[in-house]
């Protein structure tokens, strides 16, 4: 099995971005999964919180969009190996 690191992107245009909201949202997972396939399509089948298949635009419009884990137009997805720059890779915070 492999890890992978996904995220929602940062450059993002306003009004196209399932993240706008920011809150009640996941930006990035570490994934334990055999391909980039498999990994996206784990996080889009849990179904987490507001980043689904409709966010809003202006006033009332809304926009659809394919899910935005399974699409490289939104999120980012690359394999975690040992060989890298060294970085904070995931942190599980809970202000209160």
């Amino acid at each position: 099995m492999k890890l992978w690191l996904i995220k929602a992107r940062e450059d993002l245009p306003k009004g196209n971005n399932p993240w706008a909201s920011w809150y009640d949202c996941t930006h990035g997972v570490v994934i334990r999964a055999e391909t980039e396939e498999e990994a996206r399509a784990f996080i889009t089948n849990a179904a987490w919180e507001d980043e689904d298949d409709q966010w809003p635009v202006a006033g009332d419009e809304v926009r659809n969009h394919p899910n935005a884990w399974m699409s490289p137009e939104y999120s980012t997805c690359e394999e975690l190996i040992p060989d890298g720059a060294p970085g904070l890779v995931i942190r599980d915070f809970h202000a209160g």
